[in-house]
């Protein structure tokens, strides 16, 4: 009897045992799974992906736990990314961002200056995959007047 579930190293060994006949569903990551890279790696044969998702790759960002500050300021970073999408503020438009008075004096432009470098929630979440994986369900929380990341900006100067 053949082996049910063989693990591959690579997409191009997914894409040759998918021509080869080896193989016939495919199970990994978001972007082990998309069409687009299974077919650059050499697969030309018919190809479907399942509508259902069951992603193992839970994204977070993770700060030192002896740093309450610096987690506090990560933390408001990311809120800035949910409140830019939110009002239509992208890297291009990142003036268009609250000074705030979060950090003192020195950290007034927070918030404008990381919309500047990687703009809104959207426009992260696009670079990062987006055209692979949809923003909804689990990637629309902040979408939702009612979601838990929509909170105002505290220190608004």
């Amino acid at each position: 009897m053949a082996d049910l579930v063989v693990s591959r190293d690579s997409i191009q060994s997914i894409a040759q045992a998918l021509n080869d006949g080896t193989c016939n569903v495919v199970a990994g990551g978001v972007l082990d799974v998309y069409e687009p890279t299974i077919r650059e790696n050499g697969y030309s044969g018919a190809y479907r992906a399942g509508i259902k998702r069951f992603s193992r790759e839970p994204l977070a960002l993770v700060t030192r736990e002896d740093d309450a500050l610096w987690s506090r300021f990560v933390f408001w970073v990311v809120i800035g990314t949910f409140f830019a999408e939110n009002e239509g503020i992208t890297s291009q438009t990142f003036s268009r961002m609250p000074a705030v008075n979060l950090f003192g004096p020195d950290f007034t432009t927070m918030l404008k200056d990381s919309t500047m470098a990687v703009g809104s929630y959207a426009q992260i979440f696009q670079r990062n995959g987006g055209d692979v994986l949809p923003q909804d369900g689990q990637n629309a929380l902040n979408q939702f007047l009612t979601s838990p990341q929509i909170s105002s900006l505290p220190g608004i100067i």
